[in-house]
């Protein structure tokens, strides 16, 4: 067994794309293509928009927000859902 610790404060700050109150930890890689990672938003916090290299899944755990794809239209999203 191995243990992860993914707290905000085991992270480290985004700041690409224009990401505002943006953390994360990292929690697997895989020689492969996968990754697991938890992001932990403050309020009023934004991941930017930017183009995904492999297929992702965002799960929300605490709050609400709204989620994009390619298109502009913002989707609302909250604590129990998820977008692929």
């Amino acid at each position: 067994m191995k243990l992860f610790r993914f707290d905000q404060e085991a992270g480290r700050p985004i700041d690409k794309f224009d990401s505002v109150h943006a953390t994360i930890s990292r929690i697997i890689r895989t020689p492969g293509s996968v990754q697991i990672g938890c992001i932990h938003l403050g309020p009023g916090g934004v991941v930017g928009y930017h183009p995904a290299v492999v297929a992702q899944l965002f799960l929300v755990v605490q709050g609400e927000g709204w989620v994009r794809g390619e298109e502009e239209e913002r989707t609302p999203i909250r604590a129990g859902q998820a977008a692929f």
